[in-house]
């Protein structure tokens, strides 16, 4: 099953769960960047802003790894 999947998926690039895990992806990069340049230093509410919006992009990327690794296994 699994191996029919990643076949399927290869002879197929742009299939809709891949593209909303590439957007997905793409979308957490460029927010955590943004977020990055728009807050700089580490004193007061830039501190927490970062550190908060770099905990949320740590624990979505983990997450979407899982859920991808769970996918193809």
């Amino acid at each position: 099953m699994a191996l029919e999947l990643i076949k399927y998926e290869e002879a197929n690039h742009f299939t809709c769960r891949r593209m909303i895990f590439v957007f997905t992806n793409l979308g957490l990069l460029l927010l955590n960047s943004t977020i990055d340049k728009n807050y700089p230093g580490s004193e007061g509410n830039n501190l927490v802003i970062r550190s908060s919006v770099e905990v949320v992009f740590l624990i979505c990327m983990v997450l979407l790894t899982i859920v991808q690794v769970r996918r193809i296994s």
